[in-house]
């Protein structure tokens, strides 16, 4: 980052705040968050209503959609956030990584320990509960395994620990746990079926999982819809399965949206695959994919990844 500070945009929706512009204006174009001038910011994450900006000395700031807790300003913050606030239960963490859910976030802390909080409906926060944190609370049952990596669905979570085992809970129901079942999880538990693999990133969609490994596979797991899990059907799986069409071709970041999934390799070529009702995947159409397609019209600058 530069000693002038970071240039963060949002735009879209900004009907509870989600924007961090001091309003609840939509924006049709990307317009500067005046609130982070000056400052280095290190990571955006984005829920379904809020989000989460990481700066680079540690410190987090949520805004937009309160209601959940998920902003994790404390039981007296219960409406909407339009203006970026500090989460001052943080304040001397150093956080490294942050991931926002639909309703929920998590915080990775520099030592390895995670935080969670906001609804905890299907066990999504990891606590052993279903209930509701207004504030960060530290996820014990995960004392004494360091966590290296941290991804938030819809209504799950996933971590990646010291080692390489990949560990979820909350929500099970379309499968998007892994464990073979659709039962949720209250509690992380290891993905046995990845147990062989050396995770290096997990992206959580709504209702299905991508893992990425340090051998450069991609595996899949959750509900097929729209095909966005990559394997060539819309069937729901509930246990990982490798996307062939991805061997071999060096992927070096994936990600999820809510119904469709993104693979970035090492030569800057993009695929995406799964809902393209909304032209969500960039090949020119609205067709779904069930299988991962180039986008044709892009190629990355892979520098700017260094």
């Amino acid at each position: 980052m530069s000693r002038e500070g970071s240039e963060v945009y949002s735009w879209g929706q900004g009907v509870l705040g989600q924007l961090g512009h001091g309003d609840e204006k939509t924006q049709r174009q990307p317009r500067l968050v005046v609130a982070f001038l000056g400052f280095n910011v290190r990571q955006v994450s984005c829920g379904n209503q809020h989000t989460a900006i990481l700066m680079e000395n540690g410190e987090v700031f949520t805004f937009g959609r309160g209601n959940f807790g998920q902003l994790g300003q404390g039981a007296s913050v219960t409406a909407n956030v339009s203006t970026p606030a500090l989460v001052s239960a943080l304040q001397g963490k150093h956080v490294k990584q942050v991931a926002c859910g639909w309703h929920h976030t998590c915080a990775l802390i520099d030592n390895g320990q995670l935080y969670t909080w906001g609804s905890g409906e299907y066990g999504r926060l990891g606590h052993g509960d279903e209930v509701r944190q207004a504030s960060p609370k530290l996820v014990e049952s995960l004392q004494g395994k360091e966590v290296t990596f941290v991804a938030a669905g819809g209504f799950h979570s996933s971590v990646i620990i010291e080692g390489g085992n990949l560990l979820t809970w909350g929500g099970g129901y379309f499968g998007q746990l892994g464990h073979g079942d659709e039962t949720d999880r209250k509690t992380p538990k290891m993905v046995k079926g990845v147990q062989q693999c050396i995770a290096h990133e997990v992206a959580c969609g709504t209702h299905h999982t991508l893992m990425l490994t340090q051998s450069q596979e991609v595996w899949t797991w959750g509900s097929g819809e729209f095909g966005k899990l990559g394997i060539g059907d819309e069937e729901k799986h509930a246990e990982p399965i490798m996307i062939t069409a991805l061997q071999g071709v060096g992927v070096i970041h994936i990600s999820t949206g809510g119904f469709h999934s993104a693979a970035l390799t090492s030569e800057g070529v993009l695929y995406t695959w799964g809902g393209g009702d909304k032209g969500q995947l960039g090949h020119g159409d609205e067709n779904s994919q069930n299988i991962p397609v180039v986008v044709e019209v892009i190629s990355c600058d892979m520098s700017i990844l260094v």
